[in-house]
């Protein structure tokens, strides 16, 4: 039976450490795309920080041979007869190759093009390329295998080339229509196409009235042009969307008809200092990207996050023009990064405990099963078909061991089952769940002469088995860590506070000192020997695991000698 035992147990482990092994793996998949983003970032912001064509150029092949790990990157810009010429290059050339590289121009009827006029999303030429035109580009731009991507199809205003030389393709990311490779690049076109269309925009806002409002209208992300001088406001069609309109109306022609109708948060909900508004920090001078606000339509439930940016555009004098302020709706965006942060947390938490499992797994468990093999084959060994005073003490030790690795290995299996019921929360009359804790109790109770009180208790959504297993955990160990010579008194208490119940369990116990109040819920974690208050180190663990679960926290109120108060919190029952 013992074998069978230790067999399973081992079994167990391997399968605890395959899970490790996989969410090690995950981890370090999601540490990967979050670096990604984080340099997707700020290439973005940089793009987004000039209005330079040139410079957006140079940061688009700086960042493709530098992250994405090409040897070579080549911007070709569209000029005014159609031909396209170098505007920037990266990566590694000897000074020859360089400046043959920087000459190369593309003729608009060129038959490299022909794909692309055609709608191609990109080009691409390997080692094997039969294809005559890619074949001849390549030697001119010293690439043996590369991509063309062009930024707008048909007739694009420029070409992104990105590749690898003969000598050193080894030693660079490969060129082919993968997956991961297409994604990983074309979020940099993404990037470096929205950059050149809002730098059109923006260059545009200097032409006449007519064009300017035919741009404003026809985009499609939210603009609001402001009039400096009267604070009046201009509407694009995307912006009056995102706020609820389908057309343009009067209560959100000017500034302070605007404040009359829709009040601005800041993300945690405060309100936000009339100093900060988007608008006033727009004609104070200010420029700003990726502002986050909560916009809330005054008197209804309609609220949004917006992220603006907003600059303010002076003419040849230096006077103030016109501000503009873009915006995005992120709300869903802002949503998803809440749940991926919460998931981010909750793996990182996982992956600790499981950590502190395996650590178990390979010391403190191994401890009681060398125990009971050693004696066992001592017994064996000494006093095969023989019984006296010593084999009856080697006897009692095994039984010893064997029931402490019997408890550890229950309250383990017990904490890796909390958190995993899938059926959603019922409604749980905790009265009849205490008076079945005391009763399950009832032999320990009497032998330690305590009186286990309780006052009125709810109903709560939960588990009834959970919740069941905390108070059998929580009252144990009021009785357990008493006074010598002190019968046990504990009570259970419950206030409604808001939304949730706040219960306590309170005994006049041994108490605990502040400096452990957090200690003690760390699993194996113990403040007493063993042959002075036995057990595994694992019940308030398991206490803490339920609470959270339940969606509530638990903490301890204590003075050494005098007692201790577990409060816990549970989600009330809604009326």
């Amino acid at each position: 039976m013992l074998q069978r035992e230790i067999k399973n147990l081992s079994e167990q482990v391997k399968r605890l450490v395959k899970a490790e092994s996989r969410l090690y793996r995950y981890q370090e998949e999601l540490d990967a795309q979050l670096k990604e983003y984080k340099d997707l970032y700020e290439l973005n912001r940089k793009l987004n920080e000039t209005f330079d064509v040139t410079s957006i150029f140079l940061h688009t092949v700086d960042y493709l041979t530098q992250h994405l790990e090409y040897e070579r990157a080549i911007a070709l810009q569209r000029t005014a007869n159609g031909d396209y010429r170098v505007a920037a290059l990266a990566g590694y050339y000897d000074d020859l190759e360089k400046s043959c590289v920087a000459a190369l121009t593309i003729s608009p009827d060129a038959p490299l093009l022909a794909p692309l006029s055609r709608g191609e999303e990109f080009l691409i030429s390997t080692t094997d390329a039969a294809d005559g035109a890619l074949r001849e580009f390549g030697a001119r731009g010293y690439l043996n295998e590369f991509f063309i991507f062009p930024l707008g199809r048909y007739a694009p205003r420029a070409l992104i080339v990105v590749g690898n030389s003969a000598d050193k393709a080894e030693f660079y990311r490969k060129v082919d229509a993968g997956h991961e490779n297409l994604v990983s690049t074309g979020n940099v076109i993404g990037l470096v196409s929205s950059a050149l269309e809002k730098n059109s925009l923006y260059a545009a806002l200097g032409e006449s009235e007519y064009r300017l409002k035919s741009v404003v209208e026809n985009l499609t992300e939210g603009l609001i042009l402001i009039d400096p001088a009267g604070e009046g406001l201009q509407w694009n069609r995307a912006a009056l969307l995102m706020h609820g309109y389908s057309r343009s109306v009067d209560e959100v022609a000017s500034c302070p008809k605007l404040d009359q109708v829709f009040q601005l948060l800041q993300v945690d909900g405060k309100p936000l200092p009339m100093e900060q508004l988007p608008i006033k920090r727009i004609l104070r001078g200010e420029e700003f990207k990726d502002y986050h606000l909560v916009v809330r339509r005054r008197n209804t439930d309609w609220q949004r996050t917006f992220s603006f940016s907003g600059v303010l555009i002076r003419d040849c004098r230096g006077e103030p023009f016109i501000g503009v302020l873009t915006l995005h709706d992120v709300t869903s965006r802002k949503q998803s990064e809440d749940e991926r942060e919460r998931l981010i947390a909750e793996l990182q938490r996982s992956n600790g405990e499981l950590q502190q499992f395996a650590y178990v797994s390979s010391h403190d468990l191994q401890e009681p099963i060398r125990m009971v093999t050693s004696y066992a084959q001592l017994l064996q060994k000494r006093y095969q078909g023989k019984l006296d005073d010593k084999a009856d003490s080697y006897i009692s030790y095994m039984v010893e061991a064997a029931h402490r690795m019997s408890s550890l290995i229950d309250d383990l299996l017990a904490l890796s089952r909390v958190g995993r019921s899938k059926s959603p929360p019922a409604p749980v009359a905790l009265e009849p769940v205490v008076q079945q804790a005391l009763d399950n109790m009832r032999i320990s109770i009497g032998e330690s002469g305590a009186e286990v009180t309780y006052g009125p208790l709810p109903t709560v959504p939960g588990d009834e088995i959970q919740l069941l297993q905390l108070f059998k955990n929580l009252i144990g160990n009021a009785v357990k860590y008493r006074k010598k010579d002190v019968p046990p008194r504990v009570h259970i208490s419950a206030v409604r506070k808001g939304n949730q119940w706040v219960f306590g369990v309170h005994d006049n116990g041994i108490g605990i000192e502040p400096q452990y109040h957090e200690r003690i819920f760390v699993i194996f974690q113990r403040l007493h020997y063993r042959e002075d208050y036995p057990g595994t180190g694992i019940g308030l663990s398991i206490c803490q695991k339920i609470v959270e679960n339940h969606g509530g926290r638990i903490w301890v109120e204590s003075t050494l000698g005098e007692g201790s108060t577990f409060y816990f919190t549970l989600p009330a029952k809604d009326d």
